[in-house]
């Protein structure tokens, strides 16, 4: 969480600032022994600034589960792989209607339809505050380049 704090102390650009400051309320939930709330939190924001800074379209690519959706790796800079790649795990399907176990990994659709001691756990908060300082990092430092 440390190292999630220090990055996120470090954003530059005025449009992700207010987004790092929720992910460092998070943090301080975490912290302070609400992880429950932190990970809600942490999930929702996610989605929030994902829908915000990522196009429809690429949305539907690195959410999708189909192969056939997905643009090949190597179409991607590394910087952009890593972004996205790692929200391609938080993004896996979870459909409580049709049966699905909640997942034990912090997963965002489960995070939003799945609540339960399984899927809200101090390390699945401290997995989607890790995940959501990076995204921010992405979006934050892209933003900063152009300017």
């Amino acid at each position: 969480m440390s190292d999630c704090e220090a990055v996120l102390q470090k954003v530059a650009s005025s449009e992700v600032a207010p987004c790092a400051t929720l992910a460092q309320k998070a943090i301080a939930g975490i912290r302070e022994g609400h992880h429950e709330l932190a990970q809600a939190f942490v999930a929702n924001t996610l989605d929030t600034t994902t829908r915000r800074w990522m196009s429809t379209s690429l949305r539907a690519e690195v959410t999708s589960h189909s192969p056939n959706t997905r643009k090949d790796p190597d179409t991607y800079t590394s910087r952009q792989f890593f972004a996205f790649a790692q929200l391609q795990g938080i993004y896996r399907p979870y459909f409580p209607d049709r049966g699905d176990p909640i997942p034990a990994t912090f997963n965002r659709h489960a995070a939003a339809h799945g609540v339960s001691r399984r899927q809200y756990s101090r390390i699945n908060s401290g997995i989607g505050a890790a995940h959501l300082t990076s995204w921010l990092w992405f979006v934050d430092t892209g933003l900063s380049r152009r300017s």
